[in-house]
């Protein structure tokens, strides 16, 4: 037995209440943190790619992404099989300002300290444990969003210029 007190007070008296509780507290089987929300802030940024709905710049877990379920937008139960939401970190502690879907399925990651690309294609589809970050450019990028003209992405560096930056292959 455990014996607790605590003081219930309110604007005109207080009181104090004991109780004992039976057993002592046990860890939970199941333990859910909200990546983002009123707590921890909403995302800045949402994009829509390879038929889910993705998330970045959160105020929380400024290096996060999040794609939904795949086919099912307002889902973002994280698993393992492939359909399942993902949450992934960008190397570097950086912040994700912005991931533009690029040409052949492709994403880019546009972040304030550098350019990432993640391949998708047949072989390596946008599933859980898929997601690689191949750095582009450690060049950060300006809070500008880019823009995807023909099978070029235009955006705007750290210092302001105009770049533009096309698929690897």
């Amino acid at each position: 037995r455990i014996p607790t007190a605590e003081v219930l007070v309110s604007p005109t008296a207080y009181a104090a209440v004991s109780s004992t509780a039976i057993i002592a507290p046990q860890a939970a089987l199941t333990w859910d943190e909200q990546i983002f929300g009123a707590a921890r802030g909403w995302p800045q940024s949402v994009f829509v790619d390879q038929n889910r709905l993705g998330f970045c710049d959160l105020p929380g877990v400024p290096e996060a992404i999040v794609w939904s379920v795949s086919g099912v937008p307002y889902n973002l139960k994280v698993g393992a099989d492939p359909t399942d939401a993902i949450v992934e970190l960008a190397p570097n502690r950086t912040r994700v300002f912005y991931v533009v879907p690029g040409p052949e399925g492709s994403e880019f990651v546009f972040c304030s300290n550098a350019l990432w690309y993640i391949p998708i294609n047949e072989t390596n589809p946008l599933e859980p444990g898929s997601i690689a970050f191949k750095l582009v450019s450690r060049d950060g990028c300006a809070r500008v969003k880019p823009t995807a003209v023909q099978q070029t992405i235009i955006y705007m560096n750290a210092g302001f210029s105009v770049s533009g930056v096309v698929a690897p292959g």
